[in-house]
């Protein structure tokens, strides 16, 4: 796991500070606490941890800077800083750990015991693993769940379940919108959570083997080797002409108090900025038949604002 060198310094010159090494394959890599956090190939129960990090200084690892998640023998998904704790992901569990690792010379840890979250899932993709407002999201062997601040899960992803057999490659928290995107490397769709209005989405063109947010926009790599950055002032093109997209928005269905009250719904209102000419197309269903509903087109121009 460690690739270590000789400097040709004398042990009494170097003041107790533990030695220096750096590992070799990894698993996943965090950020806790001014440290580097990795889980290793080799050692599936070990969680390796480096020296506190210093400005204009490279990261140092030591082979004494770990701990061991072994309360059970799963092995190690990957460990994220969530506030101030450490999650430690397993496929069908999760730990929390608080406090922090050992000093530069070994001593003054006050990383506590591993804490079992009251849980049914863990994560076995260290890509799937997300931070954003609202806790960590991951993608357990059950689907797309969150771990709030408050280390409860719930499931999000029941929207998502068609997805459940592809891999995550990467996720994505947006910088300019209230959006998590998963991207996969056997599916060229990706799924897309707006965790402002608890809503999914799907996107087209999502197939990646890496992803990362480079000045503020979703770049995916291939296996082919090729990366594409997303940008927002393009069109489809087909025969010279800009291919347009519709807006489609479908209710539930309206359940009304009762018969005793006689209710009904005589007039329809649709609120809205006008930007530019367009059609309207409402359709509109009852008796929960959706084989023949009423159909309603208007043309809206300027002379409507």
């Amino acid at each position: 796991f460690f690739f270590q060198a000789e400097d040709g310094i004398r042990d009494s010159s170097v003041t107790g500070v533990q030695t220096c090494a750096l590992p070799i394959s990894c698993k996943s890599v965090s950020f806790f606490k001014s440290r580097l956090v990795v889980t290793p190939v080799d050692d599936q129960l070990a969680v390796y941890y480096s020296k506190t990090a210093q400005a204009n200084s490279p990261i140092d690892f030591s082979p004494e800077l770990y701990f061991r998640e072994d309360a059970d023998q799963d092995p190690v998904t990957a460990a994220v800083q969530m506030d101030d704790k450490l999650i430690v992901y397993k496929p069908t569990r999760v730990y929390v750990h608080s406090g922090d690792g050992a000093n530069d010379v070994g001593t003054g840890v006050t990383l506590s015991p591993a804490i079992l979250v009251a849980s049914d899932v863990g994560c076995s993709n260290p890509n799937s693993i997300i931070l954003y407002p609202n806790g960590l999201m991951f993608k357990s062997e059950k689907g797309l769940y969150n771990l709030d601040r408050g280390l409860s899960t719930t499931y999000l992803g029941a929207a998502t379940e068609s997805y459940n057999g592809n891999t995550v490659s990467g996720a994505l928290l947006m910088e300019n919108v209230t959006e998590i995107r998963f991207f996969f490397s056997d599916n060229s769709e990706g799924v897309v959570y707006n965790y402002f209005f608890n809503r999914w989405d799907s996107f087209t063109n999502m197939l990646a083997d890496s992803v990362c947010i480079w000045k503020g926009k979703p770049v995916r790599i291939t296996n082919g080797g090729q990366a594409f950055v997303e940008t927002t002032n393009f069109y489809d093109v087909d025969a010279g002409i800009n291919q347009s997209y519709s807006l489609y928005w479908k209710s539930p269905w309206l359940k009304l108090k009762g018969i005793q009250d006689f209710q009904r719904i005589y007039e329809l209102n649709i609120l809205g900025q006008y930007e530019s000419p367009h059609t309207i197309n409402v359709a509109v269903q009852y008796d929960y038949d959706i084989t023949t509903p009423d159909r309603k087109s208007t043309r809206l121009n300027s002379s409507h604002t």
